[in-house]
Formats: C-alpha cells, structure tokens, sequence
C-alpha cells in the first residue's frame, strides 16, 4: 500500500474520525494507540510488547516547587 492510499484510507476511516474529533490529546492518551501502533521498526520499538512508548511518557520528571512558586502569595511578616 502506497503512503497516498494509507492517507486516504486514513481519512475515509469513520471510526478513526469520531476518536479524533474529541481532539489530538484524547486520541495519544487512548490505550489502544500504543497497542496498535505500526511502524516499519516494530521489531526494534518492542511498542506491543514492553509498552515503550508509555514508559517514555511517564519518565518525565516533574518540578512541583519550580510549577506552584509563582502562585504562591507574599509570606506574612507578622508572626
């Protein structure tokens, strides 16, 4: 199958159309993406399998001081 007819394959397919008109972030954050990902490297992502592409989402180390900081009003003087 050419790239040509996958996108038009892709763009004709209802079911994929209803899952992305609840937006991009809905459609990565289904559980089935992963699971059903297709790639030419599939051998080397292992993405069925071992779940790579999840473990590369939660690696992401977080800042929770750095984030609530400037939110945070001025300290009281006064005891």
């Amino acid at each position: 199958m050419t790239l040509q007819e996958e996108l038009l394959d892709s763009q004709s397919n209802v079911e994929l159309k209803a899952r992305l008109s609840q937006g991009y972030q809905q459609f990565w954050l289904q559980k089935e993406v992963p699971e059903s990902l297709v790639t030419k490297k599939r051998s080397q992502l292992q993405v069925v399998r071992r779940g790579d592409l999840l473990l590369r989402v939660t690696s992401i180390e977080n800042n929770i001081g750095r984030l609530v900081r400037p939110h945070l009003g001025e300290p009281s003087s006064s005891r």
